[in-house]
């Protein structure tokens, strides 16, 4: 043949394509299914034993969130402690979120989206990631109108939302359907509830109080009648506020694992009657030692049976405003009897460790509260 005579054609027959496109077709399907395939199995948080707790509590001097947030150093802490849970921040008490949300107060500015970059090292180490998130304490919901308890005279709380505000309907519910249905994070731990809770005294509160109780007057202090049925009122209240959001995050997604902090402890020394997937509190560096030998005590002994002991035959009177167990001064609400016959009300930590520890009986020192938590001290927030 000829160099300047023209190549024969090649030929291919349409049998022949159809296969190579079907050999490229698994081909790629296959590598996506590579590239997608499932994450490690992550243990519960109650068949947890070591995690790990990261405070943070962003505000509005904020700007560059996520800046020192790499897989790398995820991977790095994973690698060093090999937890079986992280807790990070996300919402904390002064209302603003550490991660771009679409729902709730964000911070002036962020660099990328931390929060995703959390999970997706967690997921691939098979490590569950929950949310430090606060509750009742969020000091930029209060700012809305009606969103705010008010005290006793007339005036909001800069930190305390109320239970018959809109804030669990239009911020809360939503922003924790957020957390686990667009991030898919394993869970919450909901800080800033039992002890900041305040006794409200909006119209709404006060309303339903005189409609559930029959009641005219409401109480302003301790020393004036039903008071100790306003509290009990305003601690139900909050159980409700528990039962409501607990249950409209599970129905839209049940396998999410919520916990309100220190609910059913210490600091709320009562069954359980809300279904909450774990129990847990923070405790205090000032004395966290001591602290968890009481709250361990009271778990182990059934709670108001060790302060019964330790009250025997005692006189105690101590009052305080804590609505349900912790004041300004963080207070441990603990109901005893004085003798066999009258309920005695201890509002105030510091007050009521202190009596328990003195009138405690040597003999009986497995039973014996030690001085429980010191007030927490202020510790200055470093932005991130």
């Amino acid at each position: 043949m000829s160099l300047l005579s023209p190549s024969p054609r090649l030929s291919v027959s349409p049998s022949r394509l159809l296969s190579a496109a079907l050999a490229l077709l698994l081909l790629a399907t296959a590598l996506a299914s590579a590239s997608e395939a499932p994450t490690p199995p992550r243990l519960k948080r109650a068949d947890s034993f070591l995690g790990i707790h990261f405070d943070f509590h962003a505000g509005p001097d904020c700007t560059e969130v996520g800046k020192n947030t790499t897989p790398a150093m995820i991977q790095n802490i994973i690698d060093l402690v090999r937890p079986d849970y992280l807790q990070i921040d996300c919402k904390g008490h002064a209302g603003y979120t550490s991660y771009p949300t679409q729902v709730g107060q964000q911070v002036p500015g962020y660099v990328g989206d931390p929060l995703r970059t959390w999970r997706d090292v967690t997921a691939k180490n098979g490590v569950a990631l929950y949310m430090h998130y606060s509750g009742v304490w969020d000091s930029v919901a209060v700012k809305n109108p009606g969103w705010a308890a008010l005290d006793a005279d007339g005036k909001p709380s800069p930190k305390a939302t109320s239970f018959w505000g809109p804030y669990s309907e239009q911020l809360l519910i939503p922003q924790l359907r957020e957390l686990a249905g667009t991030y898919g994070v394993d869970g919450v731990w909901v800080d800033g509830e039992c002890w900041a809770s305040i006794p409200d005294y909006s119209p709404a509160a006060l309303a339903a109080f005189t409609s559930s109780t029959g009641f005219t007057t409401v109480p302003r202090k301790a020393s004036e009648p039903h008071w100790f049925e306003f509290l009990q009122f305003q601690r139900e209240a909050f159980r409700g506020y528990l039962r409501h959001y607990l249950a409209a995050v599970k129905r839209t997604h049940p396998t999410f694992q919520i916990c309100s902090n220190w609910a059913f402890t210490d600091h709320m020394p009562e069954p359980v009657s809300v279904p909450v997937d774990f129990l847990s509190g923070d405790y205090s560096p000032d004395d966290s030692v001591n602290s968890a030998r009481l709250s361990a005590r009271l778990e182990a002994h059934g709670q108001r049976r060790v302060a019964r002991q330790c009250l025997r035959n005692r006189r105690l009177a101590l009052h305080g405003g804590g609505v349900l167990g912790k004041t300004a001064l963080r207070g441990l609400s603990l109901l005893v009897r004085r003798g066999e016959e009258e309920l005695v009300e201890a509002d105030t930590v510091g007050a009521a460790a202190h009596v328990l520890h003195k009138l405690a009986q040597p003999a009986h020192e497995e039973l014996t509260p030690l001085c429980v938590e010191a007030p927490k001290r202020d510790h200055v927030r470093k932005a991130a």
